[in-house]
């Protein structure tokens, strides 16, 4: 039973949709694991009350909230201060209410570097081809040149976004070949088989089309490496194919536990129970 007061600290997420966000259960059991006096909410924000809600974390005396979709980039503007590597990624996923200023950071780029360290997996001197440029794609591909890859081909839909991704690259990671191309399976089966990293950061095979794939499995070769930001469910059909052909894969829950991690000691300075997370993302998320 959680015990609530005058003293009670409150933190949230902000987005739309977020109903089905799993934010919430995460962080108040952290909060109750660490003896954390506070609660967190679920708040639906729409893109044209955003000025307004960022404004009611001062007013109301948030002490923080997560981003979500739509607002990773656009709740840049209203904030005090931004952290250089949410900066360089162009996009918040975590607030911070410090004595009144608000500071944003980016923890999905912490989770991606996680997950692969905690997979064995280094890429210093990979090729990755990455199916997305999304918010979570800027994460994954900032987090990934960091870690010393040689090359990222990066395909996708939207051309300015892709575009946009590939010149934030080349600035900040000169010594990183980037490509960038619309969508065409000849040209990704012919770069795919070069490359030892292969990534949907796109939402293809999320619930409720967990049968989609987004790519085509005559991509896959011997020592691939494939990773899925999704994490509903646990393991796509993308990860299921390579995993039948013996490949590595990395779960979109690795990055989850560990961006939430993270946020949680941005907000409380405390460390969160990797174990209470993956316990509860096992009981609430569909296999």
């Amino acid at each position: 039973m959680i015990s609530i007061s005058s003293h009670t600290s409150i933190f949230g997420i902000i987005g739309y949709p977020v109903k089905h966000s799993l934010s919430p259960i995460i962080h108040t059991s952290c909060f109750q694991k660490n003896r954390f006096d506070a609660v967190y909410l679920a708040f639906e924000v729409q893109r044209e009350n955003l000025r307004d809600a960022i404004k009611g974390i001062k007013a109301l005396g948030i002490k923080g909230v997560s981003v979500t979709v739509p607002h990773k980039t656009d709740c840049m503007r209203f904030l005090d201060e931004i952290d250089e590597v949410a900066l360089k990624i162009g996009a918040v996923n975590t607030i911070v209410n410090r004595n009144g200023k608000l500071y944003g950071y980016n923890t999905d780029y912490t989770g991606v570097k996680e997950a692969f360290k905690k997979n064995g997996v280094n890429p210093k001197g990979m090729k990755v081809l990455m199916i997305g440029s999304g918010g979570a794609g800027r994460a994954v591909a900032f987090a990934l040149c960091e870690m010393g890859i040689n090359s990222i081909f990066i395909t996708g839909i939207i051309k300015e976004e892709m575009r946009r991704l590939a010149e934030d690259i080349e600035k900040n990671y000169r010594l990183v070949s980037v490509e960038w191309f619309v969508r065409d399976e000849k040209k990704e089966m012919e770069i795919g088989k070069k490359c030892e990293i292969i990534v949907n950061a796109s939402p293809v095979g999320m619930e409720p089309d967990v049968d989609k794939i987004p790519i085509s499995l005559d991509i896959f070769r011997d020592g691939q490496v494939l990773f899925d930001v999704i994490y509903t469910p646990p393991t796509t059909k993308f990860l299921k194919e390579g995993k039948k052909r013996g490949l590595k894969c990395i779960s979109g829950v690795d990055m989850f536990v560990y961006q939430a991690m993270e946020q949680f000691r941005l907000f409380t300075g405390m460390e969160a129970s990797e174990r209470t997370i993956r316990k509860i993302l096992k009981e609430k998320v569909k296999k």
